[in-house]
């Protein structure tokens, strides 16, 4: 068993050589081309499985805890090995194991009985060729368990982090030459913490917005909260958002509850942003709204910054913003912190090219995850 590579590599160490007299009964027995599958546990499930090649004398024995499988005209054996390796077959053989604790196995006619998809013999050429092109990738990731757990984890959004990587760097579309050079608007950075295009042009938040706090009313006085109808947002509200824009809150406040608080009102497409407990939660107004001072947020001025784009590149410069921040129990980054905050700024056109594409990418990232 040892001798059979698991995974999905395709590799049989046949560097041992015995007399036939000494293994002709009590062994598995194959041929040059037939695929070899561990039956037991937990060898089927690491999918320890291969086509036998260049055996001496063209034959070969091994464990009885082997499946030899050989393919008729109208099966390739690269594809029959790749379904074999397959989550479907393994999920199947799982289902259908016998035997004792430790010591379970897919039998021979349960085999047999799985049903297998079988394209015209040039388009399983064709899978074969695209898995082989794809599987030095799982490769790189080291092993396949490895891979599976980065896929099922972070992989979604470490993807996503490179895609916004690459907007704020002016990578992911083609700069146009119809479109203008953006004015500089307030100072420029001594040193920009990266390179952007010509066009473009380092800014500080505050210079394209304004950066609004938040405030909380009296909560021993009902007024301010019973039947409220304006959405206050806290960064545990937040931190719950699954999509880009918020709408409702956990809690509302009276116009009486605004007046008398620090609190302040925003208008649709202001970007929410907790700068406290933790620092990044992050979100775009479906409506007026108003938060706790638990937040620093952003009100964008459209006729610069598109406030889509305000929203993916405080997102990409979250990491920034929290070294910035201060404070011993928790850190928190101040009003005006967040508005000292460097930006990359293009054109207005291509901003909204760059979030056309932002998208395309990330409902990829989500088909992928």
């Amino acid at each position: 068993m040892s001798a059979v590579s698991a995974g999905y590599e395709n590799k049989i160490d046949t560097s041992e050589k015995r007399l036939w007299k000494n293994i002709k009964s009590g062994y598995s027995k194959f041929a040059d081309g037939d695929i070899i599958m561990a039956k037991i546990t937990p060898c089927f499930q690491n999918l320890k499985s291969a086509i036998c090649k260049n055996l001496h004398n063209g034959i070969g024995a091994g464990s009885t805890e082997f499946h030899v499988i050989r393919t008729g005209s109208s099966l390739n054996s690269e594809y029959l090995l790749f379904f074999l390796k397959s989550p479907y077959l393994i999920k199947y053989g799982v289902e259908n194991f016998k035997g004792t604790a430790g010591q379970q196995r897919i039998g021979t006619n349960d085999l047999k009985k799985c049903l297998i998809p079988v394209p015209p013999l040039e388009e399983q050429q064709r899978i074969v060729d695209k898995l082989n092109e794809l599987r030095p990738l799982v490769e790189t990731y080291g092993k396949e368990q490895q891979l599976v757990e980065l896929l099922e984890g972070s992989f979604a959004e470490k993807l996503k982090s490179s895609i916004l990587q690459e907007a704020i760097q002016g990578k992911l579309v083609s700069q146009l030459e119809s479109e203008p050079v953006v004015t500089q608007i307030g100072t420029k950075p001594h040193v920009a913490p990266f390179i952007v295009p010509d066009k473009w042009k380092w800014v500080q938040l505050k210079a394209v917005g304004k950066v609004i706090g938040g405030g909380t009313p009296r909560t021993n006085v009902p007024e301010y909260w019973d039947n409220g109808d304006i959405p206050w947002f806290t960064p545990a509200d937040l931190g719950k958002v699954t999509d880009i824009y918020v709408g409702s809150s956990a809690r509302k406040i009276t116009a009486k509850g605004l007046a008398n608080s620090s609190a302040i009102t925003m208008p649709k497409n202001s970007v929410l942003f907790s700068s406290r407990a933790p620092i990044g939660y992050i979100a775009l107004a479906k409506e007026n709204c108003c938060t706790n001072q638990g937040c620093k947020s952003f009100i964008a001025n459209e006729s610069v910054i598109v406030p889509m784009w305000a929203y993916w590149v405080l997102k990409a410069r979250t990491p920034d913003i929290v070294s910035r921040a201060s404070g011993t129990t928790f850190k928190e980054i101040s009003g005006r912190g967040m508005g000292d905050t460097w930006i990359p700024l293009p054109p207005i056109a291509e901003q909204n090219r760059i979030i056309t594409k932002i998208k395309e990418l990330f409902d990829i990232a989500k088909v992928l995850q």
